[in-house]
């Protein structure tokens, strides 16, 4: 294109595909969307600053300081930002479907917060067992969950040995919640927004002498990433059993257990704890 001046001089500017020119300063911006579908390392590709970033697929392992506009992680796909590098983004969207859910380690703990919006997939028929993975839960309503199909939201009250049924209050993060299945619902993604959790979450832990599952405590994993229970539950062994029970439905309901110590569970099941997983510990 051509651009003038008040002068009446002119000048002509090649403008690159995928790139925009802004008149009033001169420059050229990055526009275009990047997709990765395999493993890579950020530092070992060509992603330009301000670039939309989508990782289709794969590992995408961030390990140098970047600027992005958007970045959108498709479900089963995988980021992880290392320590000592920050991230800066004005739109993080980790994706879920039948598929898997995307995940996001922030090996940076100490860094720049990332704000993000998080789905978590829910197929019908069944109640999920869930926890919100963002560290503003004074803004993350009960509606959260029953907007994706939940016909109500329940969490268990040790206190009280009683199931708390019908919570219509702010979701708070550690804290594990039943979303009761809507039979009539399709299947469809509960959707989160806030500031990633990340570094420790402290979950307060009680045991009620004479109460109906004295000690056991519905709390979950606070992360967007797998949670290794046998290193990052940090509990006295002599006063929190080291299993953990799933709540799980393969026709019927049941449980499934492991030893975080070992990491040994049962059908297969391992110390990696889901993203958004609640599950049963006991004082």
């Amino acid at each position: 294109f051509t651009a003038g001046s008040s002068s009446g001089s002119f000048a002509t500017v090649n403008v690159p595909d995928g790139y925009t020119f802004d008149q009033s300063t001169g420059r050229l911006s990055y526009t275009s969307t990047y997709r990765t579908s395999t493993d890579v390392n950020l530092s070992a590709t060509s992603v330009p600053t301000n670039a939309n970033l989508d990782v289709n697929a794969g590992t995408l392992v961030i390990n140098e300081n970047k600027t992005l506009n958007n970045l959108t992680v498709a479900p089963a796909a995988k980021v992880t930002l290392n320590s000592g590098v920050s991230l800066t983004t004005s739109s993080v969207t980790l994706q879920s479907s039948g598929s898997g859910t995307a995940t996001f380690v922030d090996a940076d703990a100490t860094g720049t917060a990332i704000s993000a919006t998080v789905q978590q997939y829910l197929p019908t028929g069944r109640n999920w067992y869930v926890g919100i993975p963002v560290t503003d839960g004074s803004s993350v309503p009960y509606s959260a969950l029953t907007a994706a199909g939940a016909s109500s939201v329940s969490y268990w009250d040790e206190a009280n040995g009683a199931w708390v049924n019908g919570y219509t209050g702010n979701l708070t993060r550690g804290r594990g919640y039943i979303a009761v299945s809507n039979a009539a619902s399709t299947a469809s993604n509960i959707s989160f927004s806030g500031t990633l959790n990340t570094g420790d979450v402290s979950v307060h832990l009680t045991r009620t002498v004479g109460k109906t599952k004295e000690g056991f405590n519905l709390i979950a994993n606070p992360y967007p990433s797998y949670l290794n229970a046998m290193t990052a539950i940090n509990v006295d062994t002599t006063k929190v059993y080291p299993t953990i029970w799933y709540r799980t439905k393969s026709g019927a309901y049941s449980f499934e257990t492991v030893n975080s110590s070992s990491g040994v569970g049962t059908n297969g099941v391992t110390g990696y704890i889901p993203p958004m997983q609640a599950f049963w510990i006991r004082v």
